[in-house]
C-alpha cells in the first residue's frame, strides 16, 4: 500500500512517517505543497497511490484544492482522502468533504486515530472498487439491491453515505448543535426498483441527486444517498427550507430532466420530505442514530402518502 501526505511543515511530514511507517505496512511518500504531491502522481510511472494525508493550508494551492484535482483522475476516483489540518471551522470541513474528502481530522492527532481511520477509509474504498469492478466485467448493467448505497459522482455537494458520518463529528459542537438531518424519499421505490434494469435504477438515483443538489444550491449543506430511494441532507437550522418547498422544487426539477422518460409507462418520479431531525448530540452512536431517524421519516411519510392516495382512488371508485 502506498500512501503519500502533504503538508508545508517539514515536522509533520517527518512524525507521519514515522507513525505510519512504524505501525503500519504502507509505504510512504511525503510532498511539502500540492505542486510536489501532483508531480509525484503525474510521474508515478504506473504505480498509484492508495490513500493521501492532505493539509488544508499550504502556499498555493490548498488542500481541498488539491484533493478537489485529484478526484477528477480516473485512477483516484475511490481512493481514500483524509484531510490532517489544524482547521476546525465550518466552512473548511464543508469544502473538504464536498470536494471528495472521506474523513477529516484535527491537529493534534493521535496515533491510534490515524490508523483507525486510515483502516476505515482503506475499507470503505475496496468495497466502492469492488462494486465498480463488477459492473464493469458485467455484460449487462449490474442489478442493484434495493438498500444499497449507490455511489453518485460528480454532483456538487453529495458525498457518499460513509463520509457524511464522518462528516458530521468533525464539526465545531456549535455548527453540530445548530444543525438539522432531513430525510427526502423517492415515491414508490419499491415499484421503480422492480421495473427497472440497474443501468435505469441508478439513472434515477442520480438524477434525483442532481434535483435535489440544485433545489438546495442556495444553502449550505451536504447529501447522501443512504439506500432505498432515500437521501439524507444535513443543512443548519436558521437556512431551512420549508419541507413542502423543497419536495415540490425537486419535483418540478425532475420534470425538467424528463427523469421520467426513462421508465415504464413513463411514471413520473416525485419525492417527499420527512420530519426535521436535530443533532443534538456530537457522538457518532447519537448522530447514526439522527441519521437513521431522518431516513426512517421521510419513508413512513413516503408510505403513508401512497396509502393515502390508494384509499382516495378506492373511495372515488366506490362513489361511482
Amino acid at each position: 500500500m502506498r500512501l503519500l501526505a502533504v503538508d508545508d511543515d517539514p515536522i509533520i511530514l517527518d512524525l507521519l512517517n514515522e507513525i505510519i511507517r512504524s505501525t503500519t505496512s504502507y509505504e510512504v511518500a511525503v510532498a511539502s505543497n500540492a505542486q510536489e504531491a501532483l508531480d509525484l502522481i503525474d510521474r508515478g510511472a504506473g504505480e498509484t497511490f492508495d490513500c493521501f494525508l492532505l493539509d488544508i493550508q499550504m502556499p498555493g494551492m490548498s488542500g481541498i484544492e488539491l484533493c478537489r484535482e485529484i478526484r477528477t483522475r480516473q485512477e483516484y476516483r475511490f481512493a481514500p482522502i483524509l484531510m490532517l489540518t489544524a482547521m476546525a471551522e465550518k466552512h473548511y470541513v464543508d469544502g473538504a468533504y464536498s470536494a471528495g474528502a472521506n474523513d477529516y481530522i484535527t491537529k493534534p492527532f493521535e496515533v491510534t486515530e490515524i490508523n483507525r481511520r486510515l483502516t476505515l477509509a482503506q475499507t470503505r474504498a475496496t468495497q466502492l472498487r469492488e462494486e465498480a469492478a463488477r459492473a464493469l466485467q458485467s455484460d449487462t448493467p449490474e442489478r442493484y439491491g434495493i438498500l444499497e448505497r449507490i455511489h453518485i459522482f460528480d454532483v456538487d455537494n453529495v458525498v457518499d453515505y460513509v463520509a457524511m458520518e464522518n462528516y458530521l463529528p468533525s464539526l465545531p459542537k456549535h455548527s453540530l448543535l445548530g444543525s438539522a438531518a432531513l430525510g427526502i424519499q423517492i415515491r414508490g421505490i419499491e415499484d421503480i426498483h422492480e421495473n427497472t434494469s440497474g443501468f435505469e435504477f441508478a439513472g434515477v438515483i442520480e438524477d434525483v441527486a442532481e434535483a435535489i443538489s440544485d433545489s438546495l444550491r442556495d444553502f449550505q449543506c451536504l447529501i447522501s444517498y443512504a439506500g432505498n430511494g432515500t437521501f439524507v441532507t444535513v443543512i443548519e437550522n436558521q437556512s431551512l427550507p420549508a419541507r413542502h418547498v423543497l419536495a415540490d422544487n425537486v419535483n418540478l426539477r425532475l420534470q425538467k430532466l424528463g427523469t421520467h422518460l426513462s421508465l415504464p409507462g413513463q411514471r413520473p418520479v416525485r419525492v417527499i420530505c420527512g420530519d426535521l431531525v436535530r443533532l443534538m448530540h456530537p457522538t457518532t452512536e447519537r448522530i447514526q442514530e439522527a441519521l437513521f431517524q431522518a431516513t426512517a421519516s421521510a419513508l413512513q411519510v413516503a408510505n403513508d402518502t401512497e396509502r393515502n392516495l390508494e384509499k382516495f382512488w378506492f373511495m372515488g371508485q366506490v362513489a361511482q
